[in-house]
């Protein structure tokens, strides 16, 4: 009998649990990123208001930095413009102009996961100045680590002390580099070092961007 309440006691208290995880690993890219855009502010010097949600649309007006705007929907999933990760958000400006705006752009008190864009420059700051103090805060160790060469692949796990030996970076590389979404909202950054082709694996962990993988492949 007191077996079977233990038992009974420990999937009441155990299956909310793995309910969050599958709820969690279910919810989109933008889902992670944004849950409510009140009381947004404009966070950067200008930014383009766009007839619709396309880089290539006609620019309506101009919005500075602590411009307060009004979220009427968010539209379509997240993407990449150059580095910064977003979606595309139609808003209206205080004086009653609507138009579009990239969500990386925009500062809301209820989205409280990093920009993509802000968390990214300030690891290369530190991956490029070698300082493992301010890497380890936004990577996971030990960090998984592939190496792949015609046609085959070694996994490895790396450890803070291997790290800028295993993954060297020179800041002129740090700028050439190519950005995608993958399916599971992985965000991949990729970039050519000498003979090598980095792929650097990110996701969004307990509220906060995390490198966790690398691979890098032989030319």
């Amino acid at each position: 009998m007191k077996l079977k309440f233990f038992t009974l006691m420990l999937l009441i208290f155990i299956s909310p649990l793995f309910i969050s995880a599958e709820e969690g690993e279910s919810m989109t890219l933008a889902e992670q990123l944004y849950s409510d855009f009140t009381g947004s502010v404009i966070n950067s010097a200008v930014v383009n208001l766009r007839e619709k949600p396309d880089t290539g649309s006609k620019v309506i007006a101009k919005l500075k930095k602590g411009d307060k705007i009004t979220v009427i929907e968010q539209t379509g999933s997240s993407i990449f413009v150059d580095k910064f990760l977003g979606v595309w958000l139609k808003v209206k400006t205080a004086k009653g102009k609507e138009g579009f705006v990239l969500s990386s752009f925009v500062n809301a008190p209820a989205n409280k996961v990093e920009h993509f864009h802000l968390f990214f420059d300030r690891l290369k700051k530190g991956w490029i100045k070698k300082d493992m103090k301010e890497v380890s805060k936004h990577a996971t160790f030990p960090l998984q680590y592939l190496e792949a060469f015609e046609g085959t692949v070694e996994s490895l796990e790396i450890q803070k002390a291997e790290f800028f030996k295993k993954a060297s970076i020179k800041e002129p590389y740090m700028y050439k580099m190519t950005y995608e979404i993958e399916s599971g909202n992985t965000i991949l950054v990729h970039y050519g070092y000498e003979a090598q082709q980095y792929t650097l694996f990110f996701m969004v962990s307990d509220g906060k961007w995390r490198l966790f993988k690398i691979k890098i492949s032989s030319c």
